[in-house]
């Protein structure tokens, strides 16, 4: 057994680097020196992370100093609140104390790790031992190929994962938090991981990128990566920028990098000034109760994904000012030790940048399994500012019970339950302004995109998600659509008429139809999409919408396909059947021409900062394509 070990850096600028060792085939060591008492351990604050980011992976908590301090510590209590942690070990280093019991210990649960035992071909072996005696820190794929099929590897991609898995390189084929692929990064292997640490931290501990509050100019660079060529550099830029560690500006004319982490830690003080300067029309907003710490490098990945909207005199550390450039303002506030997150917005109609910045957030705490967080309503008080909030279940409770009002136990006063889910839900009053209803169709068509966020690597991003559908013989079907017809026609084949749309939020629009043959049982598993997609074309008068919400009202509900919930309250069976949806949709488009596959009506995937994936237009990709190469 080959044990590999990492040691985590433990001052805060260090956290955000921590996404590249958790994994669920790993052991953990929670080593800590336990002179003083437990509540200065800070043993559950790292328990929580490890619980957070790799929920499946056993902790041994280790002792130190055993000859002269007896770890006192609630182990029961600990083991209940944590079933990961399988025990306490004390040892000494200078004595050898229960050094052995440790070795042991580590050894019986790295073999329960599923990867161990297996068996793999000789030629890895081979390939492992050479890869490990190469005097080279990284290497360009094609160099490591070539170096592997020396050795007779013929999988290559799966022995690249395996390397991957144990730690022996790293490579990023995808971003181990965000299931996306990053082609942008796949031209190099880490052959001595440990040196991509090493070169990121000389940026993250350089007293000139400090004192510049983490403005990491061209200079600045060339000066801290000099031994290393301009497409190296350009490749350990470009995976701060993947992981949310930086992100590239122009500002000033110059392109340079703003590392998030080394921000300052104090909350500016123009912050106060200019949000309340948005103060006197509309205000949501929401907080986030985490039951655990917050994972590291929280809020500053925030920060980093919607730097478009940012200011960086108007971010810290731990918050953000952000301003959609249309009169509407937000603010994060983080407070790590409340383990809590406040987001609000204000201006005339802030329900869009709301709804934008909440997507963005919460896309990214799902993808931390462990966490869990309850979300509460501010409550708006009235002539003067109420400190309480509602939880969000009680809220639902109420509305489910048709009442229409609560009551604050806080400042007293009756508040609308529209009012509260106001940002939260989509209302359904008629009326609105223009404006208003342009803000509305965006933020519902980014909620409908964001049902399918958790799995982006496969169905969800192999295929356009927004379009329209007419069948020809659907009219003549409507009849006895109640009558079991849908079921006679199961195995038969219907005409149909599939158009695909740009994505861009806010400015859908359709780019290519397609003539088609579908199986009818294909047409009753698009059902779930279908309805989500005639709702939010109709709000927008769409021409397509009408044979849509036909179809949508025509096929079956029960057992022959579940139904579709609203984007707030999704379930997991709901969320099977969209994704089931997609697969069908994937096989549909695959009658195209294949000379279009991949490339729909001309359409371009595109991963935005938000790590998720929209099919776009030419002229509404090219933003997104400067997004990631400013120069370009």
């Amino acid at each position: 057994m080959t044990l590999r070990a990492w040691d985590f850096g433990g001052q805060d600028v260090y956290h955000a680097t921590h996404q590249f060792f958790y994994g669920g085939k790993a052991v953990f060591l929670l080593v800590w020196n336990p002179r003083g008492d437990f509540a200065d351990s800070r043993l559950p604050q790292w328990l929580d992370r490890i619980k957070v980011l790799a929920p499946n992976s056993p902790v041994l908590l280790v002792a130190t100093h055993a000859e002269r301090h007896s770890a006192n510590i609630p182990l029961a209590q600990i083991q209940r609140d944590y079933p990961i942690v399988r025990g306490l070990w004390s040892i000494d280093s200078q004595t050898g104390r229960g050094i052995g019991d440790l070795k042991a210990a580590v050894a019986a649960e790295a073999a329960k790790l599923e990867h161990m035992g297996a068996q793999r071909p000789a030629s890895w072996v081979r390939a492992e031992r050479a890869i490990e005696e190469d005097g080279r820190s990284f290497c360009t794929l094609q160099d490591f190929l070539n170096l592997v099929q020396k050795h007779l590897v013929q999988q290559t991609g799966e022995f690249l994962d395996a390397l991957n898995t144990t730690g022996a390189i790293t490579y990023f084929r995808e971003n181990p938090l965000h299931p996306t692929g990053l082609p942008e990064l796949a031209q190099f292997v880490i052959l001595k991981p440990d040196w991509l640490l090493q070169q990121i931290s000389l940026v993250l501990t350089d007293k000139e990128v400090a004192k510049q509050e983490g403005v990491f100019q061209e200079g600045d660079r060339k000066r801290i990566w000099s031994g290393l060529q301009e497409p190296v550099q350009e490749f350990l830029l470009r995976m701060m920028d993947h992981f949310d560690l930086a992100y590239r500006t122009s500002e000033g004319g110059e392109v340079r990098s703003i590392v998030v982490e080394m921000c300052p830690a104090d909350r500016p003080e123009d912050v106060a000034a200019e949000w309340g300067k948005a103060a006197g029309g509309t205000e949501i907003g929401v907080l986030y109760q985490f039951k655990t710490t917050m994972p590291p490098g929280f809020p500053t990945w925030f920060t980093a994904r919607n730097h478009g909207c940012t200011q960086r005199r108007l971010h810290w550390r731990y918050g953000a000012l952000l301003s959609d450039g249309r009169g509407h303002t937000a603010l994060l506030e983080a407070d790590l030790q409340g383990r809590a997150a406040r987001l609000a917005a204000r201006g005339e109609f802030p329900q869009t940048l709301f709804g934008f910045l909440r997507y963005s957030f919460e896309s990214t705490l799902d993808f931390f399994p462990g966490l869990q967080y309850d979300l509460r309503i501010p409550c708006p008080g009235g002539e003067e500012k109420c400190d309480r909030n509602f939880a969000l279940d009680d809220i639902r409770k109420f509305q489910s019970n048709r009442w229409t009002t609560m009551q604050c136990q806080g400042c007293g006063r009756m508040q609308p339950i529209a009012t509260l889910l106001s940002g939260i839900d989509v209302p359904a009053e008629a009326g609105v302004s223009e404006r208003q209803l342009a803000a509305l169709t965006e933020t519902m068509r980014r909620e409908f995109l964001r049902l399918f966020h958790r799995e982006q690597s496969r169905e969800a991003s192999q295929c356009p998600r927004v379009f329209s559908l007419e069948v020809e013989r659907l009219p003549k079907l409507l009849p006895d659509a109640l009558e079991g017809m849908w079921q006679t026609l199961k195995g038969e084949t219907l005409p149909v008429d599939l158009t695909i749309y740009c994505e861009h939020p806010g400015e859908w629009h359709p780019v290519k139809t397609y003539r088609l043959q579908a199986p009818a049982e294909r047409l009753l598993g698009l059902r779930p999409l279908v309805k989500k997609l005639s709702g939010i074309m109709g709000v927008v008068r769409s021409a397509a919408s009408e044979p849509m919400e036909l179809l949508a009202n025509a096929l079956p509900e029960e057992d022959l396909v579940r139904p579709a919930v609203d984007a707030v309250g999704e379930t997991r069976e709901a969320r099977r059947a969209e994704l089931t949806a997609l697969s069908y949709l994937h096989d549909l488009l695959r009658q195209a021409p294949a000379a279009e596959h991949g490339r729909w009506g001309g359409l371009t995937r595109i991963l935005t900062r938000q790590h998720d994936h929209l099919w776009l237009c030419e002229s509404h990709a090219k933003p997104y394509a400067r997004e990631w190469n400013p120069e370009a």
